[in-house]
Order: C-alpha cells, then structure tokens, then sequence
C-alpha cells in the first residue's frame, strides 16, 4: 500500500518537477551517506524517468521510510499539495498502529526486537536458536564488471549486513581467483586467530556464473564447492556449531524456466534439503535452481537481493532465517520476468541448503 501512495504521488508531477526531485534525492543521498547509510549511485538514479521507477528505488533504498522520505522531497517542490496528501495518509496509518517496517537503527531495533520472539508463528515445541549475541561478520564479494546493476546489490548487502549487526564488512570487489583465495583466507584467520567470541559468519558472493557450480572472477572460475571448503569445520574451528550463511547470486547454467499453469491451491515454498554432510551449521542460499539462469536488472539490481531487502526489512526483526527466504522464495515465484528483446515471461526460484542444527534469528540484541 505505501508504495501504491508514493506512485499514485510521483504521478501527479510534470517532468521537470520530477528531474527536479531526483536531483533533491541524489543531494538527500549525499548527505546521508555521511552518517553511514548507503549512498543511491547517480548512474542509477539518473536514468530512471517514470514515477514507478522512482517509486520502486525509494521503497527498495529506504525500506520502512520510503514514504517520509518521499514527503521530504516533495516539500521541495512549488507546490506542497501531494506531500500533505501522502503526509496525512502515513499519520493515519501511523495513528491506527498498522504495522508498517521501521527503519531499523538503533533505537528502533530495540522497540521492534523487545518481545519479537512472541509474536513468531510456531507450530509444536519451542525452536532451539543459537546464541546470536557476540560479534557477528561478514564477506562481500562482488564481480561489477560487465554486469550492470550490480552495484545496488552489493549496496543493499551493506545496508543488510548494517542493519542486522555484521560488523563492517570485508569487501572484496571484482578479484582475481588469487585476490579471493587470499581475501578468504585472510579473514577466515583473522576470525580463528580473534579473541573475541564470534556467533556467525555471513559469506556473499555475487558474480557470473557457470553450470555446475562455478562463479566467474576476473580471470578464471572457482567452484562453490571450494570455497565452502574454506569454512568447514576442521578449517574454521572457529565457528564450529556456529551458523555460517551463504548468499549466492549468479547463474547456475543457461536454461529459462517459462513456468506451467498453477492451480489455484496454497504454493509450497519451502525448499530447505540436506545436501552437506561434511559440514554442519551453514545455511546456503542460492538465487536460481542447478542448470538455470539467474536474474539481474540494470536499473533495480537482482529480484533475489531486492526481494531480501523488502522481506528483511518487514520480518527480519522477527522470523528466523528459514523463514525469511522462504517469504523471498514465495514472493519471487509469484513473479515474472521478461529479457529485452524475448516475448516469453521466465519464472524464478531460489534454492536453499541448509545443515543448520538450530534456528538463526538475525535480530540484533
């Protein structure tokens, strides 16, 4: 609904009021950036020319806020007829207690967090959890390269890894297979070698990718297999019974899914399959199924990273992992996507592997 009342906003506006409000955002942007939030690239911004775009950017970027901001924006414009319009609208959603996403910085993590664990729909007895709270970190590594709209994904990564307490992460952008040997291992000592009490590690990788398994780097391919292999447990003792989270967004072959005709029954999402015997606690996350293409776009970014910000920033205060990509699963199925030049919709769906012994609530303590 918030997003429907930013377009139905952004629709009323002539072209230059609208070039207008993208150049106040890119300032709002700058001067964000300087208290540590994510920056929106101009290269992203400048393109986009419809109200839908803009509102799509907005709800992606400033998840739980969108609205607040667009407000801001629109106040800069002559007239101040559709910011008072959206305004009241939000004060009333706000007066009737609807639930709608906080931005989730301190303060609000504690008002969202205190009692979260009470209102997650469980079936059956209590979930076991893992102790979430010593210092959690994290690896971002992502090939930019020929690969358009990447750079928002990796940005909102960031703003994911910020908002659920992975302390600064290590980024390791378009490598050689040598530079992300070194990278990984570098940090997977740092954490062995760490007096600090460590409760998860969260591992994204972003890049081309080849059947069976392979992601591209700068110069040859490494396969997946390897670097979990960095990670198991008689290399990283470290976390051992600690949950290590895999996100991966690339290929995993060249085949289209065109989907078939659903029946009108519930979709069953949930995909979650013992595929790691050898090493326990991790959670793998891949945004296409073996042998099929996965999907980016250059002006939004990956419909998996995108769809994670808009599930995270709605329940990543209160459901546990599983949950969570499921919601991204559901929510991607129900979608579809077309490639320039191509007729015929393709279907999407995640794959999840998981060897977790407990559930994994991101909530920050």
């Amino acid at each position: 609904m918030e997003k429907e009342k930013i377009k139905a906003a952004l629709s009323e506006l002539t072209d230059k009021e609208i070039k207008k409000l993208k150049s106040d955002l890119n300032d709002f942007s700058k001067e964000e950036e300087k208290e540590g939030h994510s920056k929106i690239p101009w290269n992203v911004l400048e393109p986009l020319s419809t109200p839908y775009e803009l509102a799509d950017l907005l709800m992606q970027h400033y998840p739980g806020r969108a609205g607040r901001v667009t407000v801001k924006l629109l106040r800069k414009l002559p007239s101040n007829e559709e910011a008072n319009k959206l305004e009241n609208w939000l004060n009333t959603i706000q007066d009737k207690g609807t639930d709608i996403p906080k931005k989730t910085g301190k303060s609000s993590t504690e008002s969202k967090t205190k009692g979260a664990r009470n209102h997650v729909d469980i079936s059956g007895p209590d979930l076991d959890c893992y102790d979430m709270k010593q210092k959690r970190v994290a690896f971002l590594m992502c090939m930019k390269v020929d690969r358009p709209g990447a750079e928002i994904d990796f940005e909102i990564m960031k703003k994911i890894c910020k908002t659920f307490d992975f302390k600064t992460p290590t980024e390791c952008i378009d490598p050689s297979l040598k530079d992300l040997k070194k990278k990984l291992q570098d940090f997977r000592e740092t954490i062995n070698n760490s007096d600090e009490e460590i409760s998860c590690c969260l591992i994204s990788l972003m890049g081309h990718g080849k059947l069976d398994d392979h992601i591209c780097l700068k110069d040859v391919p490494i396969s997946l297999a390897e670097v979990f292999s960095f990670f198991n447990n008689k290399e990283f003792p470290k976390l051992r019974r600690k949950p290590k989270i895999f996100i991966i967004q690339s290929c995993r072959g060249s085949n289209r899914d065109y989907g078939v005709e659903a029946d009108d029954q519930a979709m069953v999402s949930d995909m979650i399959n013992q595929k790691l015997p050898t090493a326990s606690d991790y959670f793998i996350v891949y945004s296409s199924q073996p042998g099929f293409i996965a999907i980016r776009d250059k002006y939004h970014g990956s419909p998996m990273i995108t769809t994670m910000d808009e599930v995270f920033a709605d329940h990543g205060m209160q459901w546990h992992i599983g949950d969570l990509f499921t919601k991204v699963n559901r929510k991607m199925t129900e979608e579809e996507f077309l490639f320039t030049n191509e007729n015929k919709p393709v279907k999407v769906s995640i794959v999840m592997e998981s060897t977790l012994t407990k559930a994994v609530y991101l909530a920050p303590n």
